[in-house]
């Protein structure tokens, strides 16, 4: 019983995320994604970042069913002052069946494409939670876990996307984990992550400096 109490709170959180974003939702999870910008921000020290939203790994585009966490995945693009250009990829983790989520600095992510090349990825810092957020659902109280771990990428690898992605593996509490995308003909992931990509560095391209024409 309290695993289905889990399963649906889950359910229920992602569904009430998935409101806010270019998505519909059926029974089996997010159908029709299509990447928006979803934070566009300037800090004082003049670093420049955008990021999109994240493409949602359900029980109808992926493996995820078997595992005892849920992601979605998506990019970031950033501008330094020094006129310096990066982009990341965006893991969010969030799991109410384990008791804590850590991804340590340097830690590999593996995203395999449908032609089989291998693109190989490192965390840029530490990321944990060990708190979690509790909330009571039906009398039962239920405490989830999330993280958002990003892997540098460069932008020539993330035009390989466009060829579609079978699989990503990355190492979370030191463990292995694999989720799969290649359950279905046809490919979201990679087509989501290719088009993000341009409207990201469009929306950074056209950030304008604070204090422009003041």
């Amino acid at each position: 019983m309290r695993n289905f109490i889990t399963c649906l709170f889950l359910t229920i959180a992602l569904f009430c995320k998935a409101q806010e974003q270019p998505f519909k939702m059926g029974w089996h999870g997010a159908y029709d994604q299509n990447p928006v910008v979803r934070v566009n921000k300037q800090t004082t020290e003049g670093l420049r970042f955008v990021s999109g939203s994240r493409f949602m790994a359900t029980a109808k585009n992926s493996s995820i069913k078997d595992l005892p966490f849920t992601c979605t995945i998506g990019l970031t693009v950033s501008l330094s002052p020094q006129g310096d250009k990066f982009y990341t990829l965006d893991l969010a983790v969030i799991s109410a069946k384990l008791s804590y989520l850590k991804v340590l600095k340097d830690s590999p992510l593996l995203i395999k494409l449908n032609n089989d090349q291998v693109i190989k990825l490192y965390a840029n810092n530490d990321y944990e939670d060990n708190l979690g957020e509790s909330s009571v659902y039906m009398s039962t109280v239920v405490t989830t876990y999330t993280i958002v771990p990003s892997y540098g990428i460069d932008a020539e690898d993330i035009d390989l996307f466009k060829d579609g992605i079978k699989k990503i593996r990355f190492e979370l509490n030191a463990e292995i984990c694999d989720v799969e995308f290649n359950k279905y003909k046809k490919d979201e992931l990679g087509n989501f992550l290719y088009l993000e990509k341009d409207v990201i560095t469009k929306a950074l391209n056209e950030q304008k400096d604070f204090e422009e024409g003041f």
